[in-house]
């Protein structure tokens, strides 16, 4: 990938395009922590606007039998990028 590309696929969201969740329980004081995220099909459009529709591709598998765990793998220009979650929800 070049740098170019790096770059505008690095650019931060509009602050108007975040939504946000709760995470974790309430704390001693009732409060409890707001998660940002954004929607995926955000990202899939800047995927297509930047390398093109053929370009890159995503895959998940589950890590766990529940799926609480899962492995995700996005190939862009191809080179694979992968990572790893899990779910605290029960």
């Amino acid at each position: 990938m070049n740098n170019e590309i790096a770059e505008k696929l690095r650019e931060p969201f509009p602050p108007d395009d975040l939504q946000f969740r709760p995470g974790g329980k309430p704390g001693q004081d009732g409060r409890i922590l707001a998660l940002a995220y954004i929607d995926a099909r955000m990202v899939m459009d800047r995927l297509d606007e930047i390398v093109g529709p053929g370009n890159w591709s995503y895959d998940w598998e589950p890590m766990t039998f529940d799926g609480k765990a899962v492995k995700g793998k996005l190939t862009v220009n191809g080179v694979l990028y992968a990572d790893a979650g899990e779910s605290e929800r029960e």
